[in-house]
């Protein structure tokens, strides 16, 4: 009889164990979906910031559109070709010197 105890305390003991790691995978995984949620909007948000400086980049300062067959002057400034020399055409200076 008192093998059977001993057993049956072996089996509840291992059961207890068991639910205790079930218990802590789940905390396990819920930890590491918020953990991959948060790493997800961090990405995203990274992603965001660079679209937006990629794109100023690449908008012309006079159309205010992505640039199209993009021309750098000796000043550094960058335009579309049509836009600076429609610029140009009318007065030969950096179209941004007024800015400047």
């Amino acid at each position: 009889m008192s093998i059977l105890f001993s057993l049956d305390g072996k089996i509840l003991l291992h059961k207890l164990a068991n639910n205790e790691l079930t218990k802590k995978n789940l905390d396990y995984e819920n930890t590491l979906k918020i953990q991959q949620d948060q790493i997800s909007k961090i990405e995203e948000t990274i992603k965001e910031k660079v679209y937006s400086v990629l794109e100023s980049d690449f908008l012309c300062p006079i159309c205010n559109e992505l640039m199209v067959k993009a021309c750098t002057i000796n000043c550094s400034h960058t335009f579309c070709e049509v836009c600076l020399n429609t610029c140009l055409a009318k007065r030969p200076v950096c179209p941004l010197s007024n800015f400047s």
